[in-house]
């Protein structure tokens, strides 16, 4: 099973983007049939300081973009963490995973707010969890489809 990790980037420092994403791999990391694809793979290219800025080098963006929607096309499982705000890039990767079919689960204290302002994202999310370690027991739990 393959699992993208969706949620926003630009405009937060490297620890911000990455350490919600590190603490999810390594909680599944005993899972051998499970990948992660993380699109902060790499963020550290086009920081500026310590803040992803997607126009610090748009050539490297628009590169690692595209790669992010390769991944989404070999997802069995969209991951994304709902903060107040969702970034474009977020966006863009939830309507893709939506075009296709791909289940999407979100997690974070604003899941539940971020949602209800929104129907299009109603529509794309089929779980919200509090904590990221209610959605990382409910994968453990439950039988996935492969792509």
């Amino acid at each position: 099973m393959k699992i993208f990790l969706a949620g926003k980037i630009d405009g937060l420092t490297l620890r911000e983007s990455t350490g919600w994403r590190r603490y999810f791999a390594r909680a599944l990391s005993d899972r051998k049939d499970i990948e992660i694809l993380d699109p902060t793979r790499d963020a550290h290219l086009f920081t500026k300081g310590d803040v992803a800025d997607l126009f610090y080098n748009k050539e490297l963006a628009a590169s690692s973009l595209q790669a992010n929607h390769e991944d989404i096309r070999k997802s069995d499982l969209i991951v994304v963490k709902l903060d107040k705000e969702l970034g474009i890039g977020t966006l863009l990767d939830l309507g893709g995973a939506r075009i296709l079919n791909i289940p999407i689960w979100g997690w974070g204290l604003y899941g539940l707010e971020v949602l209800g302002k929104s129907f299009a994202l109603q529509e794309c999310i089929e779980k919200v969890f509090l904590t990221i370690d209610d959605l990382i027991d409910e994968i453990r739990k439950t039988p996935m489809r492969s792509n």
